[in-house]
């Protein structure tokens, strides 16, 4: 019994088209394999599917080659037409990539903060080295935007999974530095701990996709059975310097930002120690450098121009110099 209509059209692939058209003009089935790059085995199954797909034989084998029966005769035109098309859009969708990967000259790239000036300072340095950059702060929409092309890539403090998009570890984030008023009393210590350090008010910089909900501090103090210092979350870094200056309060910045920070009046930053940072990440996931792209084959930048955009990056977070290389995870 015939199936119908709707349903034997719904069945069909484009490689099954573009392999009836293939056997109908030249008449052999391994001339027809030899154009399409696949194996006999494939094209014996492909035409073994279209065969039950129309409930006809398609193609009588003769001694000279195949012989389209009247059915394939009735379809080769539509088929024709409908092949060429798909070759026409396989040929506008290869010159729209390549059109996009020669034409990108600036990439969007977004940054979480505490990266994005350091990282701004290292493409100025190296201007030409790589293709021009437009830095954005990571926001909470960001891997949303990178999915819909508004922008090219990003990087972040922590993955948040997207169906869409490949989010690949390039380190562990570089530790911790301690931040407050060059007059605050915590300087006074030879040792800060982390407990000298829960005497005060923190402030927690809202970093999107990272400690949204509660702060490595705050975790730290719960586990010791201490009482966890007031927290103040802002996201605005004027707010965050004027609390530094006047409510006494500490806050944790990256190492990244030393330059930076150091060179803002009346403030002093001093590393964390290692044993401390140990203590402060204890059952907690160390925070990491995440690199957030869309699939290959939708990126506007080809894979020269990724290396020396993942050159810089390296460069800034120390894990190459210019004359030794360290390759990242991916």
């Amino acid at each position: 019994m015939n199936k119908p209509l709707d349903k034997q059209l719904a069945e069909l692939d484009i490689f099954s088209l573009m392999l009836f058209r293939a056997i109908f003009e030249t008449g052999h089935a391994n001339i027809a394999a030899r154009q399409l790059d696949v194996s006999a085995p494939k094209v014996s199954r492909a035409l073994a599917s279209l065969r039950l797909i129309f409930a006809d034989e398609l193609f009588y084998r003769r001694q000279q080659g195949f012989k389209p029966t009247p059915l394939a005769e009735q379809l080769y035109p539509a088929i024709r037409e409908l092949t060429d098309g798909i070759n026409l859009l396989g040929m506008q969708l290869k010159d729209h990539q390549a059109f996009h990967r020669q034409e990108c000259q600036v990439l969007d790239l977004a940054v979480s903060s505490g990266i994005l000036t350091t990282l701004a300072l290292e493409f100025n340095r190296r201007e030409g080295l790589c293709p021009s950059v437009v830095l954005h702060h990571w926001q909470e929409n960001t891997a949303d935007r990178i999915h819909a092309g508004e922008l090219d890539l990003g990087l972040a403090l922590a993955p948040e999974p997207h169906s869409e998009l490949s989010y690949e570890r390039l380190c562990d984030a570089p530790g911790l530095c301690l931040v407050a008023a060059a007059n605050h009393p915590i300087w006074q210590q030879s040792e800060i701990s982390l407990e000298h350090i829960c005497e005060y008010p923190f402030l927690c910089m809202n970093h999107p996709g990272f400690n949204d909900k509660v702060d490595p501090l705050e975790l730290f103090c719960h586990r010791e059975g201490l009482v966890p210092p007031t927290v103040l979350r802002v996201s605005d870094k004027e707010e965050w310097f004027g609390h530094l200056l006047c409510q006494q309060s500490l806050a944790f910045a990256s190492p990244l930002e030393w330059g930076l920070l150091t060179a803002l009046p009346g403030v002093e930053i001093k590393h964390l120690s290692a044993k401390e940072l140990a203590r402060l990440h204890t059952g907690i996931a160390v925070p990491g450098l995440y690199l957030i792209e869309k699939p290959a084959h939708h990126r506007r930048y080809s894979p020269d121009d990724r290396k020396k955009l993942l050159h810089i990056i390296a460069l800034t977070l120390g894990l190459e110099t210019e004359d030794h290389s360290i390759n990242f995870s991916i």
